[in-house]
């Protein structure tokens, strides 16, 4: 989660709740996982 949340996919921990996702649709999702490669 830690990496995920580091390349701006999903949003920070806040306690219990579930951590927002940031990506728009599935182009950005993908965009986003290029980018770390």
């Amino acid at each position: 989660m830690d990496q995920l949340e580091r390349a701006g996919i999903v949003g920070p921990a806040q306690g219990s709740k579930a951590r927002d996702v940031m990506c728009v649709d599935d182009n950005d999702l993908e965009m986003r996982l290029n980018n770390l490669q």
